[in-house]
């Protein structure tokens, strides 16, 4: 993705000193608010081409820093799951919805005649963490698997932590094995706390890999 940026009404008296920190100042809101936002959501907001009046560069920041405000208070998270697991999964976007965190779920958001991998690939894209639900089945499901992966090539995208695992039932596999995970075996409302901590810890910090 290119961001085609237009500098034709530099202010005058601002000189080339100027004009080049205004757009350092832009440049690093862009990239804050790609990371907090998505890509596609900040597309949507400025489209393919952001053409900027330097004149008015602050108003453009600000916009973008509400975007990073936003979802710094509600992340948007993509619960990834066996189907075998539903039930839990609906108990944990209801509970992670209540301390508002947005929470997409293939089952509520996945219609008749979708393309599940194109509109997997775009809420992933759209979203700031993927929840990985660990258990032995869904560490079958070509699904689950399917997502993990897209999810891990965001990831080095992204150039932080995307995927956070949790374990309901059985063992961490090898490829999960080397992140810390939130244990939902046998405390439900604890596994829930400290989910929710790192979640909205990571979120709100600047660099959100630190975090987790």
């Amino acid at each position: 993705m290119e961001f085609n940026v237009s500098i034709d009404n530099i202010v005058i008296g601002a000189g080339v000193g100027g004009a080049i920190v205004a757009m350092t100042v832009i440049m690093s809101a862009i990239a804050r608010a790609l990371s907090s936002y998505g890509r596609r959501r900040v597309l949507r907001m400025f489209g393919a081409n952001l053409n900027i009046d330097l004149e008015h560069y602050h108003e453009t920041v600000e916009e973008l820093e509400t975007i990073i405000r936003t979802r710094q208070e509600h992340p948007r998270v993509l619960l990834s799951h066996a189907i075998e697991d539903r039930e839990f999964a609906r108990r944990l976007a209801t509970d992670l919805r209540a301390q508002g965190i947005e929470v997409w779920l293939p089952e509520e958001g996945l219609r008749v005649g979708d393309d599940i991998m194109a509109t997997v690939k775009s809420e992933i894209s759209e979203s700031q963490w993927l929840i990985n639900v660990i258990t032995p089945a869904s560490v079958e499901s070509l699904w689950v698997r399917k997502e993990v992966s897209e999810a891990l090539k965001a990831e080095q995208d992204r150039g932080r932590p995307f995927v956070i695992p949790i374990l309901l039932k059985g063992s961490v596999p090898d490829k999960m094995s080397a992140r810390l995970y939130a244990d939902f075996r046998t405390d439900y409302d604890e596994g829930l706390s400290k989910l929710v901590s790192s979640l909205k810890r990571a979120t709100a910090d600047t660099e959100p890999e630190s975090a987790i």
